[in-house]
C-alpha cells in the first residue's frame, strides 16, 4: 500500500483518548476483498469478515520521540 499521508494528533478514542498519537493513511487496500459488504473468513480466527469493516490497529508500545521523528 502507498502511503499518503502521516500527521500528528490527537487519539480520539479507546484507552489512550486524549493522547498524542501519530496517524498513517494509505492509498488502496490490502485485503483484495470482493469490497464494502463483501464477505471471507479469517483463516486465524474463523469469525465472518466484511469488506472494508476488517481494517485493524494494532498497538505494541508507544514509539520513543527519535523512532517519531525518524519516520
Amino acid at each position: 500500500m502507498r502511503l499518503v499521508e502521516s500527521f500528528l494528533s490527537i487519539q480520539g478514542e479507546g484507552k489512550y483518548a486524549g493522547r498524542l498519537a501519530f496517524f498513517f493513511r494509505f492509498a488502496g487496500c490490502n485485503l483484495r476483498c470482493e469490497g464494502f459488504g463483501g464477505e471471507r473468513i479469517s483463516p486465524k480466527t474463523g469469525e465472518i469478515l466484511r469488506g472494508c469493516d476488517t481494517i485493524r490497529a494494532v498497538f505494541t508500545n508507544h514509539f520513543e520521540h527519535e523512532e517519531i521523528l525518524n519516520l
